[in-house]
């Protein structure tokens, strides 16, 4: 295997160098970062189990495992399918592999800590055993870094999976790819927290592979002073009688993001139902949005719709606050935590919801 992982690499870094760096421009002059896109010393970030039944694996062990769906995690990575650009190349060629290992359910929540140092390349695979019930948090911490942050979840059938990716970046460029794979009967539930930093790139995409899955994906961001995100969100329906959810809600004051969502339903995936709906809510004259939904249906047996709201604080809502003893401040406050309200409330474990909440509150506050 360690003769794979080096053909593999090789092949990576043969592909960064071939590939040309070309910015990326993202609407509302929002532009990637990439003078850092180069061959160079990458620091190494921490990912360290906090809490809850997981097993951590060093790259070592993941790469030699005999596991059958550790086999599977590592031969989608040797593929790396998908829409490849220099920094990607960059990531495979170098990055830190880590992988969180759920073989048995529990009630009690999976909280991980992931600390970004400088000019990070970390990629993260979560594997959940067949039939396996669990909630997991991975909290990402990092200040003045360049780098990326992929995280791969497989899912073995049946398993249900409720797994929260919370980043608190400071004056940082970060460049986040989310991958599920679902296979047959298996629920999964993503949900992305983005608090601050100069730019961050996060593209989610959840594959319904098999049939008689169920899959949502949750993007929360909430920006402030001059910060910026491109996010991303796909659900691909490669089988019959899937079901997917795409939901975004995020807050910006002097900030600015483009927000994307995308419903693909193929040929092969009939009685499928596919939803997406965006929510944006502007805090000032300074923030700006864009929101694009679309939807790329091949079948005609499906349900398939999307809607998207930009919009500020409703004045009505503020004046009646204030009418029952609230300084308009105070309103103000209490609307923008509400309007999170929806996303957290289907965070079905308490104590992962309530870590999301006080990122919320530490943000409304400043």
């Amino acid at each position: 295997m360690s003769k794979q992982i080096e053909i593999f690499r090789n092949n990576a870094l043969k592909q960064f160098k071939e590939t040309p760096l070309q910015d990326r421009k993202h609407g509302l002059g929002i532009k990637t970062r990439l003078d850092w896109v180069e061959l160079k010393d990458f620091g190494k970030g921490d990912l360290s189990l906090q809490k809850g039944h997981a097993k951590i694996l060093s790259q070592k062990e993941f790469l030699s495992s005999d596991n059958s769906l550790i086999q599977e995690a590592r031969e989608s990575l040797f593929k790396y399918e998908g829409k490849k650009e220099k920094i990607d190349y960059l990531h495979y060629a170098k990055s830190n592999i880590y992988a969180i290992h759920i073989t048995e359910s529990s009630d009690d929540p999976i909280i991980i800590n992931q600390v970004l140092n400088e000019n990070s390349l970390n990629h993260v695979f979560v594997i959940v055993e067949k039939n396996v019930n669990a909630d997991v948090l991975i909290s990402t911490f990092g200040e003045n870094i360049t780098g990326t942050s992929y995280t791969q979840i497989l899912c073995g059938e049946g398993a249900k999976i409720s797994i929260s990716i919370v980043k608190d970046m400071k004056n940082s460029y970060l460049h986040c790819k989310n991958q599920v794979l679902l296979k047959k009967d298996t629920t999964s539930h993503l949900v992305t927290a983005d608090f601050g930093s100069k730019l961050i790139v996060n593209e989610s995409t959840a594959t319904l592979v098999e049939s008689s899955s169920d899959s949502r994906i949750d993007t929360l961001f909430f920006g402030l002073d001059e910060e910026e995100f491109d996010i991303s969100s796909s659900s691909i329906h490669a089988n019959k009688n899937t079901k997917s959810l795409l939901n975004s809600k995020g807050a910006l004051q002097g900030s600015k993001v483009i927000n994307r969502g995308l419903v693909q339903i193929n040929s092969n995936a009939p009685d499928s139902n596919g939803y997406q709906k965006s929510d944006i809510l502007l805090l000032d004259e300074k923030a700006h949005a864009v929101s694009i939904p679309d939807l790329l249906i091949h079948n005609d047996q499906v349900a398939c719709s999307h809607g998207s709201t930009i919009s500020n604080l409703e004045e009505e809502k503020v004046f009646y606050l204030q009418s029952r003893g609230l300084s308009k401040q105070q309103a103000e406050k209490k609307l923008v935590e509400g309007f999170f309200f929806p996303i957290l409330e289907d965070i079905r474990n308490e104590e992962i919801t309530e870590f999301i909440h006080e990122k919320i509150m530490e943000r409304i506050n400043r």
